[in-house]
């Protein structure tokens, strides 16, 4: 178990290597999160996503939305930001990509009508 380091009496050879430590998981976490958020984005797509329940189709969103949001804003951000603004990023991509989704295609359809 590593003991709680001290940000005071760290050599600049221990951050560097918790620096590359913390680079390289995100090298590989960023990657497979757009992959999935990828294949997440083109289901909804295919003819066969109309044949799903509604339960599954709220289940659909929430990965969705997850994924866009973890790999999108709040990662990116907090890294360029600081943690605070990434929230409040996260928070208004949320919000516009619920209005997006959401309230635009009843204004829509209703238009239509």
């Amino acid at each position: 178990m590593r003991k709680p380091v001290d940000d005071a009496t760290m050599s600049r050879e221990e951050i560097d290597d918790q620096f590359r430590g913390l680079m390289e998981g995100l090298r590989t976490t960023i990657p497979g999160v757009m992959v999935l958020f990828s294949f997440l984005l083109i289901l909804p797509l295919q003819s066969s996503f109309t044949e799903i329940s509604l339960s599954n189709t709220i289940v659909f969103y929430v990965a969705f939305a997850s994924a866009a949001i973890s790999s999108v804003v709040y990662l990116v951000s907090s890294v360029v930001f600081g943690d605070p603004l990434a929230a409040a990023q996260t928070a208004l991509f949320s919000t516009v990509a619920g209005w997006a989704w959401f309230y635009l295609p009843l204004v829509r359809f209703k238009k239509d009508d």
